[in-house]
């Protein structure tokens, strides 16, 4: 929690200390107060919702004692927010540039190659962050080589849509949106990412045996935390319908 804390609270907190040349806007038209609720609405249904694709169709767990919610680690909940931050701003910055130097090709061509470069980034980032954390002895990967191969191609999907969508906040020149339809948009995402996830779920299911990832799961679980620590998708958890 107090890692947790530490990323979450300088994106909400600095921006309201130090506005800089947007001292003179209202703080609900501010691009970072508006930023900062768009990522916290992606971030929050990525934790609430999603994760529960990553324990039934990657058979990834987390195998430590934390508070939870929706059997999801509230710490996390806290640090996706900075974690996303940082993705889409580098996102951002890349699609700019990559709009600078194909934007005067025809429509089709750029934006057939704009869509390439999305689903790389995309890509390339699940990857990196799968890759980054693979030390953490708390999150159970049960076959570390789907979850790298396939499981970063699930979680792409997450950036597939958010990328392009946050670049659209205020991106046109004199554009100002509201808190109000920043929110609406966030929501959109989301739901566009979901029907994406739940596609996978569906047209091609499980990347691992999750009996199997369950029960290592367990094994990996510490001894002292078993009796409090369960995996996900135990037998009193509620199962996806099909």
């Amino acid at each position: 929690m107090i890692v947790g804390l530490s990323f979450s609270i300088p994106p909400f907190i600095l921006p309201l200390l130090f506005p800089g040349s947007d001292a003179s806007i209202p703080w609900h038209k501010r691009y970072t107060t508006k930023a900062n609720a768009w990522i916290f609405i992606l971030s929050w249904v990525a934790n609430y919702f999603w994760t529960h694709y990553f324990y039934n169709v990657l058979g990834a767990s987390y195998t430590f004692h934390a508070w939870r919610l929706n059997d999801v680690p509230f710490a996390l909940y806290l640090m996706t927010h900075s974690y996303f931050h940082f993705y889409h701003v580098l996102s951002n910055i890349a699609l700019r540039w990559c709009w600078s130097k194909v934007g005067n090709k025809p429509r089709l061509v750029s934006t057939l190659i704009i869509a390439l470069i999305i689903a790389v980034m995309s890509y390339v980032v699940a990857f990196m962050e799968t890759w980054t954390i693979q030390n953490f002895p708390y999150y159970h990967i049960p076959d570390r080589h789907a979850m790298y191969v396939y499981g970063s191609m699930f979680y792409a999907l997450y950036f597939l849509v958010s990328f392009p969508m946050f670049l659209r906040l205020d991106e046109k020149v004199g554009e100002c949106w509201s808190l109000s339809r920043s929110v609406v948009d966030a929501l959109a995402a989301s739901m566009l990412i979901t029907q994406c996830l739940d596609a996978w779920r569906l047209g091609i299911g499980p990347i691992v045996d999750l009996d199997a990832a369950r029960r290592s799961a367990m094994e990996a679980t510490p001894n002292h935390l078993r009796a409090v620590v369960q995996p996900p998708n135990r037998e009193k958890s509620v199962p996806f319908v099909y």
